[in-house]
């Protein structure tokens, strides 16, 4: 018994070719369970750490949202006017009441300040005379769209500064001042921009953002309630802001009882960035030999003919600035030929315009799927920048021509406030400017693959789908524009009742305690807190588990915005649309990921599970010639048949021990694992039954050895090839059938990574998993389709022994060795055709439905893998290279 042990360990270490085939595969179920369990944990972890955003679940009022819901997704600026009923104080009390809520932060647009409307101004030195004409204009561009803002021009006779008092300058500016310099030309006003003001529960909204909540410290620090004058200290309101703390002064001294009582509104105000909004001013002079104009008259007439001037320099500065809620500087335009201009200070001192009006949400319609998801934006009329919801397209009359836009939103009075509809606020309420600050720190937040937006003060950017390289689309300068523009102050609800009425809530963004790792209790608990909070009649989005994603937004007649009226619906012309990229929140994203890439590496996993099998047991069939010989050798020394099949059982339970053993020390590397456990007890199982199989084949071989008889060897290499071959059938059917089918299981799981990749969507948190995990799936697939390779490689060792020993006898015959290599050809061109069909077959069943190209890869993966076998082959059988 003994010596049996030590012949079959002899027999399965003499055979080479099969050690390693047991080795590779082995290795290759190592790391087939070891990736795999990468794979599972590394979308679970990063789901743990994306999934959640700031806040769980968004609370609209009755009916609103729905639109913008379509299809699963929730536009950025959610926090638009709502038709009444919008959510109450009480409403927002009881969600603050139900079990597992940590944090429920209210928001509303309460009302829009519009901008100073500032004069831009240049010096025209002492010795500047004659009659200059000037041109200023002001654009903004961005996304490969130029938007013209500000237009005016004007001309002035300016005599050289003496002794002698000058005469009254002529001119047709807005004004003309004479100062030390020279004299001070007051250009038209620029447009008075619209922001929108904000109302939130400042300690909610802190706990909701963190430490980029910090610009609120100035609210929270007031006393609650409704405010009047006496409840602001000197100090409360910064120097920057002083002609309010003047007005806030007077009310306090003021004799008027209804002054004193007067609500006070406290704004923060956001010093948010403008786009590049440069002023362009041109320089003329009055050509030489044309009259000075006598008067006024005179002077504008000659005024509205460029063609008698000549232009003496050009001057570019920033005007965006000045385009800022609360900014009362000088845009200050240098005389040609100075490096900067004097500040003559301002021409005058005014109010802040705070008005309780609100900003409609767009009308968004669906059209069509794909990827990404197209969405049509209803047009409104024609808008001038600085209209206040005037749909009459062109200027005001004023100096200066103002910029036109397409209106996609209404700028409407707020409904419920206390002033009423084109009243100016001067009676009613008066603002206290308390601080300022910026929204940069949340511009980092919005980076993370787990942000969603906050609504109302981080609108989201908007790219041309046609010119992405070009940034960004300036945002709307009237309000009511496509881009939303970033908000102008922030309020606390006390100051919006005060500007909107008793419900200045537009929405709530709920957080939930306790909820941490992905998975179906955290949603289950999520989802029970939202139907809580539906049954008060509120529309509910549950927001945990979702992730921004880029949607298509079209925008018709965005370019058809000529001067004059414009109707609601009328005929567009196709060369007018928009067509921008925006990221809206995709609701339910972490879910759709796990489930698209869970899948896809459940089934990348069994056909790789199935590919290592096929390959086994192609190593098992491989070598039912050789069991056979050794049957009939050891039957014919006297060994019983039960003798052999022990032998041969044997030697395959060593191979699958050596196995067992290369796959353990793979895999306690990264941990043995449950996976790892799986996948070797089903490659196991295959290699089992094939070793049986081979076994019970090789007992049936005849018991007596076959007389060999002298054959002819004859001279046609194709006759020769095919007496060879026909011992070799099994073998060439056996290796060509497990070619085919690794080809097809592996082309098929390739294209379920390509698939889950696709299923998984395109928003943030699906493109930051899928970029973590699509590697590892495809360096799966590569180890597998190696695998496949090398060990049709090995298992040809059988074949090509067999054909030395055939083509040894050729050699001695006399053939070279070119015609010793073209024996074996003519096998491998009969077997191609149908290991190709068989590849396609397996891919169809494996994954069937699919586009007929999609046949084109397992076409081409077994196409190589053949014939690197073959010239293997005969490599290793003739040594002629292919």
């Amino acid at each position: 018994m003994r010596r049996l042990r030590l012949w079959r360990l002899h027999q399965f270490a003499a055979d080479r070719a099969n050690v390693a085939l047991v080795v590779l595969l082995g290795g290759a179920c190592a790391a087939t369970a070891g990736l795999t369990t990468s794979v599972q944990g590394n979308v679970s972890a990063l789901l743990d750490r994306d999934w959640r955003a700031s806040y769980d679940l968004l609370i609209l009022p009755p009916g609103q949202g729905d639109a913008s819901a379509t299809l699963g997704f929730v536009e950025p600026n959610f926090v638009t006017s709502s038709t009444s009923p919008r959510i109450t104080d009480a409403q927002v009390d009881r969600i603050r009441q139900i079990s597992g809520v940590e944090v429920a932060a209210p928001i509303g647009v309460v009302g829009a300040v519009r901008t100073i409307g500032v004069s831009p101004v240049f010096t025209a030195p002492a010795s500047a005379s004659g009659v200059f004409r000037v041109e200023a204009s002001v654009t903004r561009s961005g996304g490969g769209i130029t938007q013209p803002v500000y237009s005016t021009s004007g001309c002035a006779v300016l005599e050289r500064r003496s002794t002698q008092p000058p005469s009254p300058p002529i001119t047709t500016f807005q004004d003309i001042l004479p100062t030390d310099l020279g004299s001070s030309i007051y250009l038209a006003p620029l447009p008075a921009i619209p922001a929108t003001v904000l109302a939130v529960d400042p300690a909610s909204e802190q706990a909701l953002l963190g430490d980029a909540g910090q610009f609120l410290d100035p609210l929270i620090r007031l006393p609650a309630g409704n405010r009047q004058a006496a409840d602001f200290a000197s100090g409360s309101v910064p120097d920057r802001f002083a002609f309010e703390r003047d007005v806030l002064s007077s009310l306090k001294l003021s004799d008027n009882p209804t002054d004193r009582q007067k609500a006070v509104v406290p704004l923060v105000v956001l010093d948010s960035p403008m786009a590049p909004t440069p002023l362009v001013a041109t320089f003329q002079r009055l050509n030489a030999g044309e009259a000075t104009p006598a008067g006024e008259a005179e002077l504008g007439a000659v005024c509205a003919q460029p063609k008698k001037f000549e232009t003496v320099g050009t001057a570019r500065v920033e005007a965006g600035g000045s385009l800022r809620p609360f900014e009362r500087g000088q845009v200050l335009i240098p005389w040609p030929g100075q490096t900067s201009a004097p500040d003559p200070g301002p021409l005058s001192r005014v109010a802040a315009d705070v008005r309780p009006s609100v900003t409609t949400g767009g009308t968004y319609t669906p059209t069509g799927g794909g990827s990404p998801l197209r969405f049509t934006i209803k047009p409104l009329g024609v808008v001038s920048v600085s209209s206040l919801g005037s749909r009459q397209g062109g200027s005001p009359p004023t100096a200066a021509n103002y910029g036109n836009e397409r209106a996609y939103r209404e700028l409407v009075a707020a409904e419920g406030s206390p002033l009423p509809a084109g009243q100016q606020p001067d009676s009613s309420y008066a603002v206290a400017p308390v601080g300022s600050g910026t929204l940069q720190a949340i511009a980092p937040l919005a980076t993370s693959a787990a942000y969603v937006p906050l609504g109302g003060y981080d609108p989201a950017p908007m790219t041309n789908a046609a010119e992405s390289t070009k940034g960004a689309v300036p945002p709307s300068l009237s309000g009511e524009g496509l881009v939303a523009g970033s908000p102008g102050a922030v309020t606390d609800l006390a100051g919006g009742r005060a500007l909107r009425g008793t419900s200045p809530i537009d929405a709530v963004r709920v957080r939930l305690s306790g909820v941490t790792r992905f998975g179906p209790d955290a949603r289950n608990r999520i989802e029970q807190v939202a139907a809580q909070i539906a049954s008060m009649g509120l529309s509910v989005r549950v927001v945990a588990g979702s992730s921004l994603e880029p949607v298509r937004l079209d925008a018709p007649s965005f370019f058809g915005v000529a001067a004059g009226p414009s109707s609601d619906g009328g005929a567009t012309r196709a060369d007018d649309e928009f067509s921008g990229s925006q990221e809206w929140t995709s609701l339910g994203a972490a879910l759709r990921v796990y489930a698209a890439l869970s899948e896809g590496t459940r089934a990348l996993l069994g056909l790789a599970i199935a590919s290592l099998a096929v390959l086994g047991a192609m190593g098992a069939a491989m070598r039912i010639p050789v069991r056979r010989s050794q049957v009939q050798t050891l039957v014919g020394h006297g060994w019983t048949r039960a003798n052999v099949r022990n032998l041969l059982l044997g030697e395959a339970a060593l191979g699958a021990g050596v196995m067992l053993l290369v796959s353990i020390v793979g895999g306690l590397s990264a941990g043995f694992t449950q996976m790892q456990a799986l996948v070797t007890a089903t490659l196991l199982v295959a290699y089992g039954l094939s070793a049986t199989l081979t076994t019970w084949m090789a007992l049936r071989a005849r018991t007596s050895p076959r007389r060999r008889t002298a054959r002819v060897v004859r001279t046609s290499p194709r006759t020769v090839a095919w007496a060879e071959a026909r011992p070799l059938i099994g073998p060439l059917t056996a290796r060509a059938a497990a070619v085919a089918a690794a080809a097809g299981c592996l082309t098929a799981a390739g294209g379920r990574i390509l698939r889950a990749a696709r299923d998984a969507g395109l928003s943030r948190i699906a493109t930051a998993v899928v970029g973590v995990v699509q590697p590892q799936q495809w360096l799966l697939l590569a180890i597998i389709l190696s695998t496949a390779l090398a060990a049709a490689l090995i298992a040809g060792d059988v074949i090509c022994r067999a054909r030395r020993r055939s083509l040894s006898i050729l050699r001695a015959c006399g053939w070279t060795q070119a015609q010793q290599a073209a024996v074996l050809d003519p096998p491998f061109w009969a077997f191609l055709a149908p290991t190709i069909a068989v590849a396609g077959v397996v891919f169809w069943l494996v994954d069937p439905g699919r586009n007929p190209w999609a046949y084109a890869w397992p076409i081409t993966v077994c196409l190589l893998l053949t014939v690197l076998v073959h010239v293997n082959d005969r490599r290793t059988a003739t040594g002629v290279p292919r």
